[in-house]
């Protein structure tokens, strides 16, 4: 928590720009940040996955509209577009790698979005052979 903290102020320094101009105000630095919370890098999950994501970031702090969903990839293959944070995702067996990055409408990723990922693994309580 704190390190997301520490981000999103990194973050807002960087997306000041030092001017009074709005034009160009930090506009193409990103503005946002999806942190995976749950479940935890190289965490053992079932059939379906619990994923909760935070969000942080200068977009937060000021209160802006949020013109992006979450897209939560999994092998880098978009299984879910949504506007909630916290969703459950089908997972099938063995390793993966688990991103999520803020998308428009079209599934395409946003530069005011920086993503996260981690790695996970789908284990049915089977005892290996």
């Amino acid at each position: 928590m704190l390190l997301a903290i520490a981000l999103s102020v990194a973050l807002a320094i960087a997306g000041c720009g030092g001017g009074d101009s709005t034009g160009s105000s930090g506009l193409d630095t990103p503005r946002w940040m999806l942190t995976i919370i749950a479940p935890r890098h190289g965490a053992q999950v079932g059939g379906q996955a619990h994923v909760e994501v935070a969000l942080t970031g200068m977009g937060v702090a000021l209160d802006e509209p949020r013109d992006f969903s979450v897209g939560y990839f999994l092998d880098e293959r978009l299984v879910l577009q949504s506007a909630d944070l916290v969703v459950e995702l089908d997972v099938p067996p063995g390793g993966h790698l688990l991103r999520v990055l803020g998308v428009d409408e079209t599934g395409k990723p946003s530069a005011k979005v920086v993503g996260d990922r981690i790695q996970l693994v789908r284990s049915d309580g089977a005892a290996p052979p």
